[in-house]
């Protein structure tokens, strides 16, 4: 039984406006194409299935294969989960990853988070201290073939949700978690990831991207170090800890 990875890059992508004349999901970072990075970290993880649903005309590392969504559902804001439902994995769990996502060694290595019988989403829930994204993101979610029903159900009623969640992502997991709430069965995780990894939706969050990376080398350096941020924090923590300090000698000297 081999584990399913889909990386979804369907979308007709009208926020992104074909930025850099290049769908969002094969823009480069380091010379590597988004969707090419996703599938040689799955590969390095030992997934050999690996597909890809897209409408865009690419060519595609092996063993990684194009699969074509179900267009009749494009207009539901559940479709970038259900398009790809006939190619879940019947018989092992299924990984459903953002293909405009780019995600470090420490965010890939949480979508693979071995889980029973569960379902897990990695994401962020809050806004990026590292990337500066201003709000929360899901990068993916895994699922056991036993999910399959519950996922196509909340998905369903996530169409009845547009403009009450962030995304569809959003909406699934609200679903879910508030389905299964009571059902002690089914353990439902979401793995928190704050570093550089982000989901390009708009031109300006790649830009943001970059410009808070600069010229570091991401693959090569602790992916908790942004040198800035990393300074401040350092700074902040020296601060807090005179303040500390300085307030101690005070009640000492009360006392005394």
């Amino acid at each position: 039984m081999d584990d399913r990875v889909i990386l979804l890059a369907a979308g007709e992508m009208t926020r992104w406006q074909n930025y850099l004349n290049v769908p969002k999901h094969l823009v480069e970072i380091e010379g590597e194409p988004l969707l090419h990075r996703l599938i040689r970290q799955s590969l390095q993880h030992g997934i050999t299935d690996i597909l890809v649903a897209t409408q865009h005309e690419c060519k595609l590392p092996e063993p990684a294969t194009r699969i074509f969504f179900d267009t009749s559902i494009k207009d539901q804001y559940s479709s970038k989960f259900l398009s790809t439902r006939a190619s879940w994995a019947k018989n092992a769990r299924t990984f459903l990853i953002f293909g405009d996502t780019w995600l470090s060694e420490t965010g890939f290595n949480a979508i693979m988070t071995p889980i029973a019988n569960g379902i897990c989403f990695v994401g962020r829930k809050k806004n990026g201290s590292y990337t500066g994204c201003p709000h929360g993101e899901i990068f993916g979610v895994s699922f056991a073939p036993s999910h399959h029903q519950r996922i196509f159900a909340a998905a369903k009623k996530s169409d009845q949700d547009k403009g009450k969640h962030p995304s569809a992502g959003w909406a699934l997991y609200y679903h879910l978690t508030s389905e299964l709430a009571a059902n002690k069965s089914t353990e439902i995780i979401f793995v928190d990831i704050d570093d550089f990894s982000e989901d390009f939706d708009f031109p300006h969050d790649y830009d943001r991207w970059q410009k808070r990376a600069g010229n570091l080398p991401y693959t090569a350096v602790p992916e908790d170090q942004n040198l800035t941020i990393f300074k401040q924090k350092q700074r902040r923590k020296k601060l807090l800890l005179a303040v500390v300090c300085f307030s101690l000698g005070i009640i000492i000297g009360q006392m005394m």
